[in-house]
């Protein structure tokens, strides 16, 4: 004879896998929430981390001199950014060996205003796909200026000689 069980105790075993899976969940679950409090930097991708892997890809491209001034040679990207609704921060990406520099050619970003009228005109000209050749100040995190001085420019060498 087999002893039953004391009323009220559920002998329906086709719940069980859905009551187990439950646990584990809330188990895998909690831990989960208690290495990445204690370990954060084992789940997040820290933005000085990303900041410092562009800053070493773009110094891999470009050479800065020690005025901080480039010259850097690559195909036009997406072009008139930051140029929408009257703002004044209109740059284009150079594409330099699949590293993306942003080339502002009229901007307030800087503390200087945009004298160069010659290379803005130019930065407004480019075409997504021209092969150019930027002169410019060089400034954190990848931007060009060519809005400093006069001596700087762009050239698209894309049209020929």
């Amino acid at each position: 004879m087999t002893a039953k069980p004391p009323n009220g105790t559920a002998t329906n075993r086709r719940h069980a896998p859905a009551q187990s899976a439950r646990s584990l969940f809330a188990v895998v679950f909690a831990f989960g929430f208690s290495v990445s409090c204690s370990f954060p930097w084992l789940f997040v991708d820290d933005f000085a981390t990303q900041d410092e892997r562009y800053r070493q890809q773009i110094e891999r491209v470009l050479i800065i001199d020690e005025s901080e001034e480039v010259v850097a040679e690559g195909v036009v990207g997406v072009t008139n950014v930051g140029c929408e609704g009257g703002a004044s921060n209109c740059h284009f990406f150079l594409m330099v060996d699949d590293v993306p520099i942003a080339v502002y050619y009229l901007t307030d970003r800087s503390s200087e205003s945009c004298i160069n009228v010659e290379a803005s005109e130019r930065g407004a000209e480019a075409k997504n796909g021209n092969r150019v050749r930027v002169f410019g100040k060089y400034f954190e995190l990848g931007g060009i200026s060519t809005c400093g001085d006069f001596d700087y420019y762009i050239t698209d060498l894309s049209s020929g000689p």
